[in-house]
Parts: structure tokens; sequence; C-alpha cells
């Protein structure tokens, strides 16, 4: 699948790439997001679909790197489940809104690859 290669979370400007079973090698997962460097990095070894459900996960992380703010996450700690619920679909919500609007082509991509339901062959 030809993904996206760049997404624009906030003020970030990521990276969006496969990486290299030597880059990955210690990694247990179909994905990570390192916020350090600004990249997502995916596994295209797997389904389309998986590779679709990773980046959107890893593109989550990024927004909520860019979106919340790191001493919310302890105040969370301390509010109801509803109200922290409350927060946490706020905060996203906003976050995806502006991802959205400043990534059309990104998500047209994810969305036409899961529209597709002919199973596909990886590489």
């Amino acid at each position: 699948m030809n993904w996206p290669k760049s997404f624009r979370a906030g003020w970030m400007k990521i990276e969006v790439r496969n990486y290299e079973k030597a880059e990955g090698a210690e990694w247990d997962k179909f994905g990570h997001f390192a916020p350090q460097t600004q990249r997502i990095f995916f596994d295209d070894g797997h389904s389309v679909d998986r590779q679709a459900n990773t980046i959107i996960h890893e593109v989550l992380h990024a927004l909520w790197t860019t979106g919340i703010p790191s001493h919310w996450d302890n105040a969370i700690r301390n509010l109801s489940e509803n109200d922290a619920q409350e927060f946490l679909v706020s905060a996203l919500g906003d976050a995806l809104t502006m991802a959205l609007r400043d990534n059309p082509d990104f998500w047209r991509t994810l969305i036409d690859a899961l529209a597709d339901t002919t199973p596909k062959k990886v590489k």
C-alpha cells in the first residue's frame, strides 16, 4: 500500500514510514510513534487493514502528545470515570477535528484502503 509519507498533528509535521527490521528489531509491536524524532513507524508486513489500524493508533498517540499537556495526565487520575471519559473524548475530538481538517488526503487514503474489502496480499 502506498501510504502518505507525512501527517500534521498540531505544530508537528510527522513522518510516516515502515520500519526496517533492523530499526524495529527490539519492538514487539505493529507500530510506534517516536515524538523525539517526529516519526510514526509501522510494519508493512501485515494486512492493509492491520497497517491502517496501526497508523491510526499511532496518529492518536501523536495527537495526544501534541494536544494534551503532560500535567493533565495526573489530573485525569483524580476524576470520576464519567468525567475522565468526557475529558478524554473532548480532547481527542478536538485533536481529530484539527487533524481531519489539516490532512484530508491522508485520511482519504486510509478510508479508501479500509473501504476496499478485497483481501490484499502483502508484498
